[in-house]
Formats: C-alpha cells, structure tokens, sequence
C-alpha cells in the first residue's frame, strides 16, 4: 500500500545525537539553539570544531539575556538595554510575550499581565493579540516575538563572527504548549526570517543532556525531570534505555523515552516575587497610606527589588530590602526573613510541587526505583521548594548533575545537530510524546455528529494515527478533530475544536468490477512543528482477474472437455469466493494430468537392465495405443487486492496557517524597524564620534607639541569652527540625520588633518629614519654576501638590487637636507609614508632574489640529461613503429 511504509517511519521515533568532532566546515554548518524563557533566553552555537557546543554570551558578556524588547523615544531596544529602563517605563518594556502566543485576551490580560504588574495596552485582532507600543502602533504577539528572534540569531551570529545571519535554529518550549502555540512560534519565526528546525521540550532538552556521555547498554534508568521556570512548573518522568540500531548490526543505541508529563502553567518561580511585592506594598499602604500599586513606576521597582530578594533569600535566612525613591522622594526601607518568605509562599509552593504528584499518581512509579530527581529551572534553588519535593517523594534526596540555568539549552543543540550532516554523531533515540489526547467525529450528511472511540495519542512526534471510519454506502463524510473531552487543555483554550476534513470520492469506485471494503481509513498526522494533518484516505476493494492457460487433451474428447471446463470455472467461482487474495485456482481432472504430462520430469538414466528394458518396450506399446494429444487453451482467474486513494479537503486552513499578506506584512514591518535600527545607530556613533572629535580637537590646540606645527592663525580658525560645530551640536543639530553629522566632521577633519599631518612626522619623522637606513644597510651588506655565498644568483641582478638602495640612500639625503630647511608648521617635504612604501619596493626585489632556487650537482644535471635522452630514444622507437604501420596500410586498430 503506497504510504503505508513511510507512515510507520514517521511513526518510529527521531534519532538525537552527540556531537563528537566536526568534518565539515564554513558557515553553513553553523546552527543555533535557543532556551527563549518568559524571563531570560539561553543561547547555544553548535559550530565545527574541538568544542562544537557553547554557549552564546551577549554584549554585556552574560550567559542569559532578558527576554524583553523595549520601543521608547523612537528607538527599539532589546535585552539588558531594555531591562535598564524597565523602571522608567515599565509601560514600554515587553516581557513574557511568548506566554501571548496562540492565545486571546481575558485571561491572559489579567492573569498573565495585570496581575504581575504589566501595564500593558492589550487588545485582540482576528484572533491575535496585539500590543500598544509608544505611538500608538500595535504589534501581535507573533510580531514581537519574531524582533526577539531575530535578536537572539543576531547575538548568535555575532558571537561566531558570521558574515550572515545565523538562521538555522532549535527551540525549547513548555511541555504545555499545544497546535496552536506551536505554529503562533513558526509563523513568528517566518516574521524573522529565521528556519525554525523543531521544538523540543524543556525536559527532553535537559534529558538528552543527561545522557550525552552516560552508556544505558546493560541497564535502563527512569529519572524525574522537575523545572521551575519563571511562568510554569512541569515534571517529566524518562526513562534511559538501549536498543538495536536499525542500521548496524550488533550495535545498540540509547534511547530516551518521555514516559509521562505533567504540568501548572498558572505558577512559576514569579509567583513567589508577586508573592513578596504584595507583601510590601501593603506594607507600605498600612505605614504610609499610600497605595503603590497606583503607579506603575512604583511597582516595577518594588518588583525589581522582590525578584533579587527571592535571589539572596535562597543562600541568605535574612536580607534588607531598600528601595530609593519608591514614591516621590519617600524610600522604602525593610528587612525580611526565610522563614517570613516561606510563609508568604506557601500557598505557592503547595501548586508548584503538584505537577510531580500528578506524575508519580499517573506512572505509578516506585520512588525507590527512581535513578535520580534532577532539578532544572532557577525557581528549583528555593529551599522551600526543594524541601516540599523530597516531602512529596517520602524524604529521598534530590539531586543536581546538571546545570538547572543551561542543560536544556545544551540539550537542544544536540537536538539541532541533528539536523546537520557536517558533524560525526553518536545516536541517540529520542520519544517525545504530544501532552494532548485528541478525538473525532464522524458527520454525515442528514445524520448528527457521532464521536469515534479510539482516541488518538501521539507518543511519539513526528507521527501518524489511522482513523477507521466504516462507511457501507461509500456515501461522503466529515472528520472533526479536536482535543479529547474530559481531557486537560492547553492553558488559555477553551474550545476543543481544532480542525474539519471532508472526505469523498468512495462513490467514484467501480463496484460491479470491485468488491469494496465497508471502512475507509483515515491517517492525521503531526509533526514536531504542530502541523496537523490528514493524508490521502484510503479505502481497500479486490477483483477477480483472467488469465489463459493451455493444457494438453484428448482430441476426440476436446469439445467434451471444453463444456466440462465450463462447469469447472463456475464451481471455481463459487469456491474461489473465501480463498486467500493472490492464490492460484488450481487444475483438475484431465487439465492436472495433462500438466502433469507436459511437466519438467526427471532425466533419463544412464544405463538400464533387461527387464528395465522390457518394462520401457512395454510402456512405448502402451503410448502407442493411447489416444493422440492435443493443446488447448482455457481461462483461469486470480483474486487481486486494490487500494483507492480518496480525496480529503482541509475546511478550516486560515485557524492555522496565517495568509501569505499576514506574514508578508509582518516581515516588511519587522525588516523597516531592523533598517530604521542600523540607521539610528549609524547616526548615533556619527553624533558620538563628531561629538569627540570637537571635544578631543579643542583641547588639542592648547598642546605645546601642536603650537610647534602650527600658527596662531590656524589654531584659531580649528578653535572657532569647533566652537560652532559644538553649539549646532547641542542645539538645531542635535536631531540632524546620518549625512549632515558626517558632512561636519569632514569639515572640522580637513582643518585639522594638515597640523595632525605635521605633528605626525615630528615625532614619528626620527626613528623612521633610523629604521629605513638600517634596512637599506642591511640590505647591501646581504647583496654583497650573497656574490659569494649563492653565486647562482645572476650578477648583474645584485648589481641592479644594490644600485636601488643606493639610490635610495642620495633619495633620503637630499630629503632630509630640504626638510632641515623647513620650519615645524610648515607641511613636510619628507613623510614617514613615503619612506615606507619606497623600502616596500626595494624589499619586494631583495624577497625574490632570496627565492632563487640553488642548481642540481653536475652528477645529477648528467643523469637528467641521459634520462632525457632515453626518454626521447624511446619515443623515437615507437614513432618508427607506427610509421611502419601506416606504410603497411593497417592501423592498430584494425589490428
């Protein structure tokens, strides 16, 4: 069955890899992995070389960025330039846009920003949420998202010195995320430009970490994955295995299988810094009568303060928690304790372990069976938090072999690597199964919708699930498919629904020539990227097929036999219906005979005794009383299997798949704000550098150095042009464009370049001189040498080399003599550059006389010789031959 094969493939888990060593290199082979958080992002480059994996720094040389983007003052910043301003402008700052996508405002509004003291603009637009930026612009989720990433590719890049950008890249996500974040992430990655290779849960990332340098032949280990990040909670329980790799024989590899996840996407490390700036802003209402929550300039820093008191608390049992001008003048000044913070979070604390109950009451795993309990994810350090963990696991210790900020991104490269051919990989097997269970339903015309009862689990992704529709009166129908009722849902979905195929074209099939099967079957398939879909129908028929067959009969007897073939077709119908599709219908009676007659028999033997003899005369009498045989051809009939392709039409694609304009649009407004970006900071270093320039120039002139290269006169005119170029500066040039700041500095740099000119040679004029006499010395004395010590050198070529630096020498001479006539502020006759690029010439010429190569000996001159001539007697021989050839009239061809 066509397609059957390749859906069992696709079925079949993905290969991960270890990277060990690189055999390709260029830019090319160079990929990215991102750990994009609500609250940071961690980078990973994978790139050929001893150490294919690092981890990206950014410009402040830090190994996670804030996951924030900023549009304030007509500028767009990203990352720790925008985290600066949070306080100031906490209403420009966008954070946790992620948590956004594939969402729609309501619960999101509050939940995900209101309450967490966002003073976001939130509005919805077909079915998207959009965000107010200063000037009243609005961009969607997706939108902002893609300036994130572009962002990230571009540190990346920047970090491996790539020419272009790097837009090759891998993406760990919440285990919670369903079809439509995960496409909301793929069309923000079709914004930015950037080739999303697939996504990879946070736990599996950390998982294929864990197992990179750890062999699982003889055994197999199941280990808890428990990470906090700053928005949700999630367990994981893997088990690490070995099995047979496919592709080689006796070789196993490790697997890594997610057995089971459980999640809260409603409580993160956050909701313990909420937690506290609650607490101190009703602190501050109950001493002050002032109500911070009313200024959103208050809370962000209260918040700012909380986050890092979370911090010091995890290492501290007390810290002082002083914030300066938190309203007005007034600062806020207080001290907490552990223990008064594990109280304020309990409630928290309680949600955030629940995810690991969920699990272990799902799996029914024995604790003491568990390998590990590794902790990934910053809100896992709180020691509330680990305490209640080893609670709910009856005491058992927890364990950190990983990093909890970067194993999951570490991960996710090797998952990215995957995707690359230029680097030797050791295999692993990975089984990441789809958090959600789905349904459907079968609709058909005139008849109400009817749920099937299987209901489709994808353990594995990229995978395919057949779904069996029985369908008597090939009639057309409609498969729903949505998320399992009763089942959870992803956070913020309400509707089950997700996608409607129409199914038809069983009417179409032949049915006196076919017997078609009741059920037409169905395959949805999904991918790693979360695209749903459903793939060609099928529905199954057979048929009887004709074929002749000639047999040998008797003659008198043929018209006879041909009546009784006829009865026999018809008997072979009637028990032909139950055979097995593919098989033969056998002969019988005289047709069995005759084949068996006409069959291949055994040889004859070599040697035979009289009474063989006898019996053979015997038989030929028998044969020669036997009727005469005749040929005859008859019909036989063969059950065969066919396999109809049906037609299915996806009837809800726009839920999905953005349109081209949206996406187009989305592009073209991310590429303006990435090219009005380049310009301000173009204009910026151009402002800054004018701005030096002026500052450095002007002080300049009062040097005791420049007033010997130059004259009153011209010092006043560089002060007076400065001064001017400084107040335009400060006043109507201090939103000038790009070409007028450069226009300026041209200026001011072509006054000044002739007295930088001259103190230049001042100083720097001596020691050339020494050095480019030095030079040309050394380079007769090495000419002169070389008369002797390589005579194979041409002589009159060292005669010219030495008559060169001569030349040189009266050159410098005669310069040096018009130069000590000169006065300091006049411009020079003798300048360092000319200097050096005369020496250039000559050393040029020195170089290739060195590269001369010394002769062969006499001896070996002699054997070349007769080994040349050798050569040319035997060519001569040959050519003697093929003369001798053609004047006989035949070529070695027609030899």
């Amino acid at each position: 069955m066509k397609g059957t094969t390749a859906r069992v493939a696709w079925a079949l888990a993905l290969a991960f890899v270890v990277l060990t060593a690189s055999v390709f290199l260029g830019a090319n082979a160079k990929l990215l992995a991102l750990d994009m958080g609500s609250d940071t992002t961690k980078i990973a480059l994978v790139k050929p070389g001893r150490s294919p994996v690092t981890l990206v720094t950014n410009e402040m040389s830090k190994r996670k960025t804030p996951s924030k983007v900023a549009f304030n003052k007509g500028a767009r910043l990203f990352g720790e330039a925008a985290a600066a301003i949070e306080q100031r402008y906490p209403q420009d700052v966008f954070s946790r846009i992620r948590d956004a996508l594939g969402q729609t405002t309501g619960e999101i509004e509050n939940k995900v920003y209101a309450d967490t003291f966002r003073p976001y603009k939130v509005s919805e637009e077909k079915g998207k949420v959009l965000f107010e930026v200063e000037g009243g612009e609005k961009y969607s989720s997706e939108e902002l998202t893609g300036m994130l990433l572009e962002y990230f590719a571009g540190l990346g890049s920047d970090f491996a010195e790539s020419k272009d950008m790097l837009k090759n890249i891998a993406i760990v996500i919440p285990s919670y995320f369903g079809l439509k974040e995960r496409i909301a992430l793929v069309n923000a990655g079709k914004i930015a430009g950037v080739n999303i290779l697939g996504f990879i849960n946070t736990a599996s990332a950390a998982a294929l970490h864990y197992a990179k340098d750890k062999d699982f032949a003889d055994k197999s280990e199941d280990i808890v994955f428990f990470n906090m990040g700053a928005a949700y909670t999630e367990a994981a329980l893997v088990r690490f295995s070995s099995v047979k790799d496919p592709k080689t024989i006796g070789q196993t590899i490790t697997k890594v299988e997610v057995v089971e996840q459980a999640f809260n996407a409603e409580v993160g490390s956050e909701s313990f810094d909420l937690a506290l700036t609650n607490h101190f802003a009703d602190k501050y209402k109950a001493d002050k009568s002032v109500d911070l929550r009313k200024s959103n300039k208050s809370m962000s820093k209260l918040k700012s303060a909380c986050k890092k008191t979370k911090e010091v608390l995890s290492a501290n049992t007390a810290t002082p928690v002083n914030v300066e001008s938190i309203y007005e003048d007034d600062d806020l000044r207080e001290k907490i304790t552990r223990e008064e913070f594990e109280g304020l979070i309990d409630g928290e604390i309680q949600k955030a372990v629940q995810p690991l109950r969920d699990l272990l009451e799902k799996t029914g795993v024995e604790v003491d069976a568990l390998a590990a309990v590794e902790l990934i994810g910053g809100g896992s350090r709180v020691p509330a938090v680990q305490r209640q963990l080893s609670e709910v696991l009856g005491g058992r210790k927890l364990d950190r072999h990983l990093d909890g900020d970067e194993a999951a991104v570490m991960g996710a490269a090797l998952f990215a690597a995957n995707y690359s051919k230029s680097f030797v990989l050791k295999k692993m097997q990975l089984c990441e199964k789809f958090p959600y269970k789905l349904e459907a339903e079968l609709v058909k015309e005139g008849e109400g919708a009817v749920k099937l009862p299987d209901l489709l689990e994808f353990n594995s992704l990229p995978g395919s699930l057949p779904i069996k529709v029985s369908n008597p009166n090939n009639e057309d129908f409609r498969l729903n498919v949505g998320y399992a009722g009763g089942e959870p849902l992803p956070p913020g979905t309400k509707d089950h629904y997700l996608a409607s195929y129409e199914v038809s074209g069983k009417a179409e099939i032949d049915t006196a020539k076919y017997n078609v099967s009741e059920d037409t079957t169905a395959y949805l398939t999904l991918d790693v990227l979360g695209n749903l879909a459903m793939e060609a129908p099928i529905a199954t028929g057979d048929y009887w097929e004709s074929f002749n067959k000639t047999i040998r009969v008797v003659k008198e007897e043929a018209d006879v036999e041909e009546e009784a073939e006829g009865e026999a077709d018809k008997t072979d119908t009637d028990a032909g219906e139950g055979a097995e599709a593919d098989t033969d219908v056998e002969p019988t009676g005289d047709a069995a005979a005759a084949d068996a007659e006409s069959g291949e028999g055994g040889s004859e033997p070599a040697g035979s005794s009289p009474e063989e003899e006898k019996e053979a005369e015997e038989e030929e009498e028998e044969e020669d009383k036997m009727p005469e045989m005749v040929e005859k051809v008859v019909t036989r009939r063969k059950r065969r299997k066919e396999v109809f392709t049906l037609k299915s039409k996806w009837l809800n694609p726009d839920d999905f798949v953005p349109g081209k304009k949206y996406i187009k649009h989305g592009a073209e407004r991310l590429r303006n704000l990435t090219k009005a970006d380049h310009n301000r900071r173009l204009t910026e270093e151009a402002q800054n550098k004018l701005e030096s320039f002026i500052l450095h120039t002007m002080s300049n002139c009062n040097d005791e150095d420049v007033e010997q290269v130059s004259t009153e006169g011209e010092r006043d005119n560089i002060r007076s042009e400065c001064e001017k170029a400084e107040d335009w500066l400060y006043e109507g040039g201090a939103n000038a464009g790009l070409e007028e700041y450069v226009a300026k500095y041209d200026e001011l740099e072509a006054l000044w370049s002739a007295v930088a000119l001259r103190l230049h040679e001042k100083q720097e004029r001596p020691d050339a001189l020494v050095r480019v006499r030095g030079k040309l010395s050394d380079y007769k004395k090495t000419l002169r040498e070389w008369e002797e010590k390589k005579p194979w050198i041409p002589f009159e070529k060292l005669v010219n080399a030495t008559a060169k630096c001569d030349e040189m020498v009266e050159w410098l001479d005669a310069k040096v003599k018009a130069q000590d006539k000169l006065k300091d502020h006049e411009d020079p006759v003798l300048t360092t550059k000319e200097m050096d690029a005369k020496l250039k010439l000559i050393t040029k010429d020195v170089k290739k006389l060195q590269k001369i190569p010394k002769p062969k000996s006499a001896k070996d001159a002699e054997a070349k010789i007769e080994a040349d001539a050798s050569d040319k007697k035997a060519d001569d021989k040959k050519g003697g031959e093929k003369d001798k050839d053609k004047d006989k009239g035949t070529s070695h061809e027609e030899l």
